[in-house]
C-alpha cells in the first residue's frame, strides 16, 4: 500500500474536523454536488447534499458521534482508503459505539464524489 495523495488527505482531515464539530457547510464545501454517501446502514447510500444534510441532522440527535481519521493509504484505483475511529455517545452519555471502520473516498475533480464504508479489515485484504 502507498502513501495517499497530501492533497486529498489534508483535504479529508478538514472534513473529518468539520463533521465533528457539526460544520456541515464547510463539510459540503469539499464535496460535489451529486456525492454518494454510504450511510453505514444495510447497504443504504444517499445522494446529493440535501439528503446527506437531513440524514446527519437526525443521527445527530440519536447520537453524539466522533470519527477520528487514523491513516490514509492510496488505494490502485485512486481512491483513498481512511482508517477511522468511531466513538458514540448517547444523549446520557453512555458509549453506544466504539471501534474503527475504512472509509473508501473517491474523488472528482478535487472534491469528494463518493464515500462507502468497509470493515475495519478491508485494507487486510489488499
Amino acid at each position: 500500500m502507498s502513501a495517499a495523495d497530501p492533497t486529498y488527505t489534508a483535504l479529508l482531515d478538514m472534513a473529518y474536523q468539520n463533521f465533528n464539530a457539526r460544520n456541515v457547510t464547510a463539510v459540503f464545501a469539499v464535496m460535489q454536488a451529486d456525492v454518494e454517501w454510504d450511510t453505514g446502514i444495510q447497504g443504504q447510500y444517499l445522494v446529493g447534499k440535501p439528503a446527506l444534510r437531513s440524514f446527519w441532522t437526525q443521527h445527530w440527535r440519536d447520537v453524539d458521534v466522533v470519527m477520528t481519521p487514523l491513516a490514509y493509504h492510496a488505494l490502485p484505483d485512486g481512491r483513498v482508503a481512511t482508517r477511522v475511529s468511531q466513538l458514540a455517545h448517547d444523549a446520557l452519555g453512555a458509549v453506544v459505539i466504539d471501534n474503527q471502520v475504512t472509509h473508501i473516498y473517491q474523488f472528482e475533480g478535487g472534491f469528494i464524489k463518493r464515500m462507502d464504508i468497509k470493515s475495519i479489515h478491508f485494507l487486510d485484504q489488499l
